[in-house]
């Protein structure tokens, strides 16, 4: 179970809303996970009289972790929109503390990724960053995380 808060700010508009992921998470040998799930399930956010809804997504991953690496890839169908996005990417963690990631992701066009993850005793903080495939930008993406 995952809960996420996201923020959207383009140009001077600025909008919000709140999403829930609920994930089964399958390890079908050491160092591996497989998992599958609905993803960004929300209320949709509110803009004047109208109501945008972002993504739902059915969406599944695999990952595979070699030493301090851990190599993944992910496929989501996006039930709104009736589109596929794939995405990939490695990560690397330093002393089980410090993350960093590199990957790319693939909707209309193919854009890199980066990341960078701090964990200490159960508590994640995620920043993320990605190019706009249409010359939006960065967006940014930071994440709150708690494993219990």
């Amino acid at each position: 179970l995952n809960v996420s808060y996201l923020y959207e700010l383009i140009f001077d508009e600025s909008y919000s809303s709140y999403c829930l992921d609920l994930v089964l998470d399958y390890n079908p040998i050491t160092r591996m996970d497989i998992l599958i799930g609905l993803c960004d399930f929300n209320p949709g956010i509110r803009q004047d009289t109208n109501r945008y809804y972002p993504p739902v997504s059915i969406t599944g991953g695999i990952d595979y972790a070699i030493g301090s690496l851990v190599f993944g890839g992910e496929l989501s169908y996006l039930i709104h929109s009736d589109d596929f996005t794939a995405s990939g990417g490695v990560e690397y963690t330093y002393r089980r503390v410090l993350s960093i990631r590199i990957g790319v992701f693939c909707l209309d066009k193919v854009t890199p990724t980066v990341g960078l993850g701090y964990h200490y005793h159960g508590l994640t903080i995620d920043l993320g960053f990605a190019q706009h495939p249409y010359g939006l930008g960065i967006s940014k993406h930071i994440g709150i995380g708690f494993n219990f």
